[in-house]
């Protein structure tokens, strides 16, 4: 649980950052608010490669030090139809055939940030010394509209994105029936306006 210094502390974070430019104000404020999360790593620090489960995007903001990010795809031989669990779980993507490699690498200075779509593997170090800090948001609005078409036939069967399920089950739905306006505005920001570049 968050104590009252910590909400003080997140408030200053949130005031700092606002919405940001690509964003709705409106529909981004609550989103953004209620989900930061505040890194902390010393040098030679970071996260194992893995997926987080959540359907929305993340932006990260580096507030002090350097963080490099390396980001790939989810690869579809590693993904079974049964759907096991922990499939990416923390530092899993290592132990998979041919182990992982990253298609995008990238360093993040204080005061940049990175984007990136829901179910992309990702790993974090901290290459500066000093104390690399930055927090993370989650966004729903605006959608990886691309991101979902593109990859959903692989992400719909990856475990560590069930949180996701419900709402592929209204996008398959909405393809086979001829609901697909009504069935559209049910996917909560996930695929509006794209489902039919997925028939």
């Amino acid at each position: 649980a968050v104590g009252p210094h910590e909400l003080v502390y997140l408030r200053q974070l949130w005031d700092a950052a606002g919405v940001f430019y690509f964003m709705d104000p409106v529909s981004a404020a609550p989103e953004l608010s209620s989900s930061p999360e505040v890194w902390l790593s010393s040098g030679g620090g970071g996260a194992q490669a893995h997926v987080d489960g959540h359907c929305e995007s993340t932006i990260s903001v580096q507030l002090s030090g350097r963080k490099r990010w390396r980001l790939g795809h989810v690869q579809v031989e590693n993904v079974s139809p049964l759907r096991p669990s922990n499939t990416y779980e923390d530092g899993m993507a290592y132990r998979h055939p041919g182990g992982w490699a990253a298609g995008a690498s990238v360093e993040l200075q204080a005061g940049e940030a990175l984007v990136f779509p829901p179910g992309m593997v990702h790993e974090t170090l901290t290459t500066s010394e000093e104390c690399a800090v930055s927090v993370t948001f989650q966004f729903a609005t605006p959608p990886a509209l691309r991101h979902w078409r593109n990859r959903l036939a692989t992400l719909r069967r990856l475990w560590d994105v069930h949180e996701c399920w419900p709402r592929f089950d209204v996008a398959y739905a909405a393809m086979l029936g001829p609901n697909l306006p009504r069935a559209a505005t049910q996917l909560g920001g996930l695929l509006p306006g794209a489902v039919p570049a997925l028939a």
